[in-house]
C-alpha cells in the first residue's frame, strides 16, 4: 500500500484526496463484505431451518398417511365382514323361506289331493245313489 500512498502524496491535496476515496473504498468493500457473509449466513441458517421444517412436515404427514391407511384398511376389513354376515343371513334367511315354501307346497298339493279324493267320492256316492 506505501508504494500506491507515497506517488499520491506527492501531489498534495489532490493526492490527499485520491488516498482518502481509495481507503473509503477500500473500507465500504470490507463492510459489503461482512454485510454478504452475515447475509449469506443468515440464509443459510433460514434454509437450514426450512429444511428442518419440512422434514417435520413430511414426517408428520407420511404417519398421518400411514394412519390413514391402516384405518382406511380396518374400514375395509369391517365391512367385507360386514358384508359377508349380511350375505350369509340373506342365503339362510332364503333357505328358510325355501323350506317354508316347500313345507306349504306339500300342504297344498296334501289339500288338493284331499279335495279331489273327496270330490270323486263324492261322484261315485251320487252315482250310486242314482242308479
Amino acid at each position: 500500500m506505501e508504494l500506491l500512498f507515497d506517488p499520491l502524496m506527492q501531489y498534495g491535496a489532490l493526492g490527499l484526496f485520491c488516498i482518502f476515496l481509495i481507503t473509503q473504498y477500500i473500507i465500504q468493500n470490507r463492510k459489503i463484505d461482512s454485510q454478504n457473509n452475515k447475509f449469506f449466513e443468515a440464509l443459510e441458517k433460514l434454509r437450514s431451518s426450512h429444511l428442518e421444517r419440512e422434514e417435520a412436515l413430511r414426517a408428520e404427514y407420511l404417519a398421518q398417511n400411514n394412519l390413514l391407511r391402516s384405518e382406511n384398511e380396518n374400514i375395509k376389513q369391517n365391512h367385507a365382514e360386514i358384508f359377508s354376515q349380511f350375505r350369509q343371513h340373506v342365503i339362510n334367511a332364503h333357505g328358510h323361506q325355501k323350506e317354508q315354501m316347500t313345507k306349504l307346497r306339500t300342504a297344498i298339493h296334501t289339500v288338493i289331493d284331499e279335495d279331489r279324493k273327496w270330490r270323486q267320492a263324492e261322484l261315485l256316492r251320487r252315482a250310486k245313489q242314482g242308479e
